[in-house]
């Protein structure tokens, strides 16, 4: 898994593997998504690949954990 910035919508076509589409919207929050995701982002210009250090990961994972908890 690596982690992607999406700077313009982006609709990933999971097949063969399953049978259905996945839409990205642009966003300034990191996604962490499987390598392929990502890979074909980059390729469309949609996505950025993003380095996340350990502190990072765990202080985005504790504002979603806030957020939901709201």
């Amino acid at each position: 898994m690596v982690w992607v910035k999406f700077v313009r919508e982006f609709e990933f076509d999971f097949r063969p593997i399953k049978a259905c589409c996945q839409i990205y919207q642009a966003s300034e929050t990191p996604q962490n998504l499987p390598e392929r995701v990502v890979e074909a982002a980059v390729k469309a210009g949609a996505g950025v690949r993003v380095d996340m250090s350990v502190e990072d990961r765990i202080a985005l994972q504790r504002a979603k954990s806030a957020k939901k908890a709201k």
